[in-house]
């Protein structure tokens, strides 16, 4: 079987982010299983990939998606994923296509088009953004990354999306920490930047880890290098190709984002608990299914004292943190997050959406 990734966005290791992550891990795992994957996506003109993408346009002119294998399988690139749904298709031919992140519908609409069964798999609960009229495309089928935008999708539209949580490989992101520091990662407004900001501020005792993830504006870049700048604390990184790096001086990761944005999963918690750090993330979205009893959870509401409270419950009280640390390594080891499990009810999905594809 070959399955197609299609995204609006570019794609690793020009973008970074949960789904990109997801989608490698699921990409890794598949050919582990004898099927062959590939990925859609759009390219950013900077760097080498930039380069080599307009190079080999200008070389072959007939192909405006070069393939690359910089990820060790196929990604298809181009300037507007849509344009390139035909000529990937007739190149790559998909038995089925999972589509996600940036208007998926609309890459749907084409696939349908051309003949192969499509599933869209929903990261977030910006449905406004899906890019189009579900009930318009009743032919896909659509799978959730928790059971809470599993069922935020099912109140919004009345259809079943089948909850999938993010494929994580164990061995991409455990390691030994030497547990020194509360770790940020994607420091943005819509991941609850300003929360972090006022924690490293109001515990100038503990050192913080900020991990640069979505592109920022340049206003908010230079107000956040100011700020840290201002903060003997706390230490800048750029985004990391292995988060192992990160997780080993990691005593405790944090996920403050806001209620507004409804965080669906929070990958980051998953890959921290897996070497039993804990977890501090806001009580919203999905992020109570992915913390669980591996660390605390602050009503998005509550004053910044809250937080403070939070992190020093964990942070500054030994066996509390041990207590911690244990339920998240025991919470990594669920069989429901499992790669094996995982894999296989993507197989399964796929395998009834092309069986039943007419």
């Amino acid at each position: 079987m070959r399955i197609l990734f299609g995204t609006g966005h570019s794609y690793l290791p020009q973008r970074a982010g949960g789904s990109e992550s997801s989608t490698h891990d699921l990409c890794i795992e598949l050919q582990k299983q004898d099927i062959e994957p590939a990925v859609l996506a759009s390219i950013e003109p900077d760097g080498w990939l930039g380069l080599r993408n307009r190079v080999e346009r200008k070389l072959f002119r007939s192909r405006s998606f070069p393939m690359d294998r910089t990820m060790g399988y196929a990604v298809y690139r181009g300037w507007h994923p849509e344009q390139g749904v035909a000529e990937v298709v007739g190149r790559f031919r998909p038995d089925v296509a999972i589509l996600q992140a940036g208007s998926p519908l609309r890459l749907a609409r084409m696939l349908i088009d051309q003949g192969t069964p499509t599933i869209v798999y929903l990261r977030d609960t910006l449905f406004q953004e899906l890019g189009g009229d579900v009930t318009e495309l009743p032919k896909v089928r659509y799978i959730a990354n928790s059971c809470y935008t599993a069922s935020r999708f099912k109140a919004e539209f009345g259809l079943t999306a089948d909850p999938v949580p993010p494929l994580v490989r164990p061995e991409a992101y455990k390691t030994e920490s030497r547990r020194h520091s509360v770790t940020f990662i994607n420091p943005h407004p819509y991941k609850g930047a300003e929360t972090a900001f006022n924690l490293a501020a109001a515990r100038p005792d503990i050192p913080f880890d900020f991990i640069e993830g979505w592109p920022l504006a340049d206003d908010v870049m230079a107000d956040y290098q100011s700020r840290v700048a201002a903060l003997e604390n706390v230490t800048w990184m750029p985004r990391q190709g292995d988060m192992r790096a990160v997780y080993a001086n990691a005593r405790v990761v944090i996920a403050p984002s806001p209620k507004e944005r409804g965080e669906a999963w929070g990958r980051v918690v998953t890959e921290a608990q897996f070497s039993g750090i804990p977890v501090i993330a806001s009580n919203s979205g999905g992020l109570p299914e992915s913390v669980g009893p591996g660390g605390l959870l602050v009503e998005p509401s509550d004053s910044p004292d809250a937080w403070l409270e939070a992190l020093s419950e964990v942070w500054d009280d030994e066996d509390r943190y041990r207590g911690y640390a244990e339920a998240a390594l025991k919470h990594a080891q669920r069989p429901e997050i499992k790669p094996e499990v995982l894999i296989r009810k993507v197989i399964d999905i796929c395998e009834h959406c092309r069986t039943n594809f007419s």
